[in-house]
């Protein structure tokens, strides 16, 4: 099993979170992290915490930054969500829904089947919404891609 598929939906949300607020300084702050996900301080610091003991994130005086298996782990649920969301596309699912129902399930669908999927897919870099997203074969640098859809209240 990979590391994203032991999180729960909460634990992304806070990694995506954290992603989504360090990209411009290399840290997020508490304050932005609470902000961004409607908590409390206390509900943010204990999660930090669960989420040092995993090794995803440091806690540092300046704030919260990824550690390269929590940068990986964004990369992950950035594919994965690309992954899903460009299938159920395929399918018929009108794109904004495709996102929607893709943020909820993305985290349980085994590796190996997304990867079934990715690849009989042709391999797309972009998701529906026109987002570029990391790939399996190249993780590369994660702050290069953002985050699909609605998102933590339509932030991009």
């Amino acid at each position: 099993m990979s590391v994203v598929e032991e999180l729960n939906k909460r634990e992304a949300d806070y990694l995506l979170s954290i992603f989504l607020n360090s990209r411009d300084k290399g840290y997020a702050r508490n304050m932005e992290i609470m902000r961004t996900l409607n908590v409390s301080k206390s509900t943010v610091s204990l999660m930090v915490r669960k989420l040092e003991r995993k090794r995803l994130v440091v806690s540092e005086r300046a704030g919260v930054r990824l550690t390269d298996r929590g940068r990986e782990t964004v990369a992950s649920i950035l594919w994965r969500h690309g992954v899903m969301e460009s299938a159920l596309t395929r399918l018929g699912v009108p794109v904004k829904e495709a996102c929607r129902i893709t943020w909820e399930i993305g985290l349980r669908i085994p590796e190996k089947m997304l990867d079934v999927i990715w690849r009989n897919l042709g391999r797309p870099e972009r998701c529906p919404c026109g987002l570029r997203f990391p790939s399996p074969l190249d993780w590369g640098e994660v702050e290069r891609y953002s985050l699909c859809g609605l998102k933590f209240l339509g932030r991009p």
